[in-house]
């Protein structure tokens, strides 16, 4: 079963955008292939470190991280996000070529590279969101739920990521589960819960201990818990 014309239309157009980039901006640009719809700025600023600390990453011309934003937004690559004016969206299209090209799919340190420093601000990010919503303020936990809300598909990435190289995935898990407790999403949250929690047992016993496994395992089962219930009501 062939793509539609829509589908064919959208994969076109961003060849043509992304293909008129330079090559250095064209590079710069994979390294947007882990996100998802939402992309936000300021998270970019965080970013950008994590990707310059990565020896794989050395031929990338970060440099040009500024200029090579600025043109992927007039070539259409990244637009303004629909529901959020301070973010950026990234269209599916434009997010499968990303991660179709060999510097991502091919050549493994690269798309290493790519994944821990995506991993690593977003751990930081679940870190702020998750005091966010221990906060007595309820302003405070009412921002975090949306903006995880918004993050969501970038977080579960991230966290999927963490399983595939059997790290900590406590933050992760933290965020998803304060922000299911506060919304309507509760058989999805369950479901993440579970897959998580299958994935966790092929960590070796040695990587799930110590307080971060105790964490992450503490983090689930209340993760569970709150959608459990709240599915069963």
């Amino acid at each position: 079963m062939g793509a539609s014309p829509n589908n064919e239309d959208a994969v076109r157009c961003a060849e043509s955008a992304y293909f008129a980039l330079s090559e250095d901006d064209q590079r710069v640009l994979v390294c947007f292939a882990p996100f998802t719809s939402a992309v936000s700025p300021t998270l970019l600023d965080g970013y950008l470190p994590k990707l310059r600390s990565q020896p794989a990453l050395a031929a990338f011309a970060l440099s040009r991280w500024t200029e090579a934003i600025g043109e992927a937004r007039q070539h259409g690559l990244l637009r303004p996000h629909p529901g959020e004016p301070s973010y950026l969206s990234i269209p599916p299209a434009v997010t499968a070529l990303l991660r179709s090209r060999p510097e991502f799919s091919a050549h493994a340190e690269t798309r290493l590279a790519i994944d821990t420093a995506f991993r690593e601000v977003y751990w930081e990010f679940t870190e702020v969101m998750h005091m966010m919503f221990q906060s007595t303020i309820s302003d405070f936990q009412l921002s975090a739920r949306d903006v995880v809300c918004l993050e969501h598909d970038n977080i579960v990435m991230a966290m999927d990521i963490a399983l595939s190289h059997r790290v900590a995935v406590e933050m992760y898990c933290s965020a998803i589960y304060h922000s299911s407790s506060m919304t309507g999403h509760r058989a999805r949250g369950l479901e993440l819960a579970q897959r998580v929690a299958s994935r966790l047992e092929e960590y070796p016993p040695e990587d799930l201990a110590g307080r971060a496994g105790d964490t992450c395992a503490g983090d689930l089962r209340r993760f569970e818990s709150v959608v459990g219930s709240a599915a069963a009501s």
